[in-house]
């Protein structure tokens, strides 16, 4: 697999795990509030610190084995039946020695104890086996790659606990102790549902071996310091606070904490998906976790932007008048967050290279400058003070990671967190991909009707096949065009094309094998991986289709004079819609994969109802100019660009008629693109939105393109003839 696809389906992957993340945090945030409006600040900082006993004492005593187990399933060390035996002994056995030390401090007099009954207290230990076990389940499922499912559930912990503490809290007022009640039976569900899950995925369990205790242990105890430190640093504002603050100081503490916070499910999202493939890889991808890494740091920069300059209606609002003051406490905490983040995903290179202990280093000296930070600031500052010191050893544990990964890959700061024309490349193509997948999805399909899809061109994915509704002679033309297509493909080995499954005209269908494993050309060619052979594989394919289709007398119809010109040459048999956006290269065999077989909407009406309506026929050069142009597509100012367009161009162009074999006066060519390019625009404009919209999206991003592509063709007509002859260096 290539680095763009490896990008791109890390991109995949952490779009599903943030979508359902963020389903997740609309339900956190309206317990966030509910919890608020119910148990007021007073009551608010006896739940935070209750859970803050339970959580901390579960990583003091637990050793860390969920990592552990996690990285030797992912290096196939263990089998998925063992490691989740393995899961399961590991963290009960932990649980009950917490318990035990947990229940004995509750009779200890000391301040931290006084902030809530010892009841409460007690009845958070319950919390101790189930955070260990929901933790543990959640990290194999995403090892195995099962993102959907496991983000589903965490959606669904989140939803349950809010459910039960509306119940409990709300309608039957048992305050803190409702609350804590909400949290032991939301997490006790969700237990059962991911162990459900795991065990489809085994036929047995296996009891673990001594060894592989061994190596869990082992593991364990080197991300010791690292796991103490994740949670303490996230609990680390109710400890300081139990000691020194009052209740209600504590609420409001805990209160800003938790929804400045929420920030955190994008690295940490971007981490789930990066973690199975870093320590799958021997090197670590250090570029693909650079990627991860300038992801979070913009777009946790935009969510902080957006969440500070709203925040002081909107937490009046959410979390009631008495937690207004707590806006000050975001503004501190932000700066420290956002730096944060954009280091968070870089922890996942340390781990996956068997380097917990970079990691422990990092979050030991966030959890050292809070404590010694933390009491000194809030004795000079009050609970301003706290936040900031918060903040600050943020910002030192970040630049830990910083320094450890630039000495272990030598990428610097800016590489690391500046964006890149690439990056937003992926982010367009992301927004492409989930535009697409709305719109082909299951239920957009069953809830048109037969007419109403052929009128939208619906397209529907199965898992074998591709289903495309189109009007009776765009069925007939492509499945005619995409048949002989494949038997060319399959015959020059030169090119993929799908086979055609069903056709039925009549009802306006067409079915074709649906291929797996693709990345569309454009895309790849924006990161500029192996772009060269691709574009001169794209130009040989097509000489291989000008020679060798060959379509019925029927179905043989010329394209209009518009495309047209006196010194095109002799008509052949057209793909039709040959550009960079449906050629696709192979993940699996690295082939070139050719797509959607019917002439573009722009050259002919998309209602047409007759085969001998539907052009087909027309000069060589309508194809080519087809590709060309695709090349310098832009976006935003030209900011995404794929590189060098002029240069893959020309190889493609060489390659092209270096295989037909035909010497072609470039001014002839450089004519038509010019004549194509105006053509071209002046359709776009009378089909695609205008105004507001379309001044928002693209601006200037047309202008550009097609000034770079008349520039491209006015240069070919000063080029001498051989320029596209012979053969591709």
């Amino acid at each position: 697999m290539n680095a763009a696809t490896s990008a791109s389906s890390t991109f995949r992957d952490t779009g599903i795990v943030l979508a359902t993340t963020v389903l997740g945090l609309v339900g956190s945030l309206g317990t966030q509030s509910c919890l608020a409006w119910f148990l007021e600040p007073t009551g608010r900082g006896a739940f935070a610190v209750c859970v803050t006993f339970a959580s901390v004492l579960a990583v003091v005593v637990g050793p860390a084995t969920d990592r552990g187990v996690q990285y030797h399933m992912i290096a196939r060390d263990l089998s998925v039946a063992r490691a989740t035996m393995t899961a399961y002994v590991t963290v009960l056995a932990s649980a009950a020695a917490a318990c035990a030390i947990g229940w004995s401090l509750t009779g200890v007099s000391h301040s931290f104890f006084s902030k809530a009954d010892s009841g409460s207290f007690r009845l958070s230990l319950a919390l101790i086996p189930l955070l260990g076990l929901t933790t543990v389940l959640s990290l194999l499922l995403s090892g195995l790659g099962r993102f959907a499912v496991m983000g589903a559930l965490s959606t669904f912990s989140i939803a349950a606990n809010l459910v039960f503490t509306v119940l409990l809290v709300g309608l039957f007022g048992l305050g803190v102790d409702g609350a804590l009640w909400a949290l032991i039976l939301g997490y006790a569900a969700t237990v059962i549902l991911q162990s459900g899950a795991l065990w489809k995925s085994v036929d047995v369990l296996e009891w673990p071996r001594r060894a592989d205790f061994s190596r869990v242990l082992s593991y364990g105890l080197r991300f010791y310091v690292a796991r103490l430190g994740n949670v303490v640093n996230v609990q680390i504002g109710m400890i300081v606070m139990a000691w020194v603050a009052a209740p209600a100081e504590i609420g409001l503490f805990a209160a800003a904490s938790a929804l400045v916070g929420r920030v955190m499910v994008i690295p940490d999202s971007i981490s789930t998906a990066l973690q199975p493939r870093v320590g799958a890889d021997v090197n670590g991808r250090p570029d693909l976790v650079a990627t991860g890494a300038r992801a979070s740091f913009a777009t946790v920069g935009a969510g902080l932007v957006a969440l500070l300059a709203v925040s002081s209606f909107v937490v009046p609002i959410l979390l009631s008048e008495a937690f207004a003051s707590a806006v000050s406490l975001l503004w501190l905490m932000a700066p420290g967050l956002w730096i944060k983040s954009a280091a968070t995903p870089l922890r996942c290179y340390f781990m996956g290279m068997n380097r917990p202990g970079v990691v422990s280093l990092s979050t030991g000296v966030e959890v050292a400058a809070n404590f010694a930070g933390m009491p000194l600031l809030y004795q000079r500052a009050g609970i301003d003070g706290a936040a900031a010191a918060t903040s600050l050893a943020c910002v030192l544990g970040s630049l830990v990671l910083v320094v450890a990964f630039h000495a272990s890959t030598g990428m610097g700061l800016g590489k690391v967190w500046l964006l890149r024309r690439t990056d937003l490349a992926r982010l367009e193509g992301f927004g492409r991909l989930l535009r697409l997948r709305l719109l082909l999805a299951p239920a957009a399909v069953a809830a048109s009707s037969p007419e109403d899809a052929i009128r939208s061109h619906l397209t529907h994915l199965w898992p074998d096949r591709v289903v495309k509704y189109l009007t009776p002679a765009l069925v007939a033309v492509e499945a005619e065009k995409t048949a002989r297509a494949a038997e060319i493909g399959a015959a020059t080995r030169m090119f993929r094309a799908p086979r055609v499954l069903a056709a039925n005209p009549a009802r306006g269908r067409l079915d074709t094998e649906r291929l797996h494993g693709l990345v569309q050309l454009h895309e790849v060619l924006l990161r500029g991986a192996d772009a060269e052979r691709l574009v001169a594989a794209a130009g040989r394919a097509l000489a291989a289709i000008h020679r060798q289709l060959v379509l019925p007398e029927a179905m043989r119809v010329p394209l209009s004079s518009a495309w047209a010109t006196p010194d095109a040459g002799v008509d052949v048999a057209l793909h039709g819609d040959f550009n960079t956006y449906n050629l696709f290269a192979s993940t699996e065999t690295g082939e070139l994969v050719i797509l959607d077989w019917e002439t573009m909407f722009l050259a002919h009406s998309p209602t047409c109802n007759t085969p001998d309506s539907i052009p087909t026929m027309g000069p060589r050069y309508f194809d080519l100019a087809s590709f060309v142009a695709s090349l310098f597509r832009r976006s935003w100012f030209g900011i995404s660009r794929i590189p060098d367009a002029p240069g893959l161009a020309e190889i493609f162009l060489r390659s092209y008629f270096s295989d037909v074999g035909l010497k072609v006066p470039p001014a002839g060519l450089s004519r038509y693109l010019l004549d194509f390019a105006f053509q071209l625009r002046s359709e776009e404009r009378k089909r695609e939105p205008s105004g507001f919209t379309r001044l928002l999206f693209h601006p200037r991003s047309e202008t550009i393109a097609y000034g770079v592509l008349r520039a491209f063709a006015e240069s070919l007509a000063a080029r001498p003839l051989e320029r596209f002859d012979g053969p591709i260096e």
